[in-house]
């Protein structure tokens, strides 16, 4: 069943994860919303995120990353950082 709603997630304005590592995380996200993401804390690449995410805004998206990571996510420029 995850991988199906993985699959079909978009339709519903949504990221759906099982067992992501945060690297893989922020591919996706560059690719949904056109901008590069910076991990400048290297123990957070192998963090691991099993849920959803809503892609509705942006802000949004940046409070669930701080939420789940316990990281400070912020705009540098056209680059999102999170440390």
């Amino acid at each position: 069943e995850a991988p199906v709603a993985q699959a079909t997630a978009w339709t519903g304005q949504r990221l759906v994860f099982d067992q992501t590592p945060l690297t893989d995380v922020a591919q996706t996200i560059e690719e949904h919303f056109g901008t590069q993401v910076e991990i400048r804390n290297p123990a957070l690449r192998d963090k691991r995120l099993t849920g959803e995410i809503s892609l509705a805004n942006e802000a949004l998206l940046l409070e669930a990353l701080e939420t789940i990571y316990g990281v400070r996510a912020r705009r540098d420029g056209a680059t999102l950082v999170l440390d």
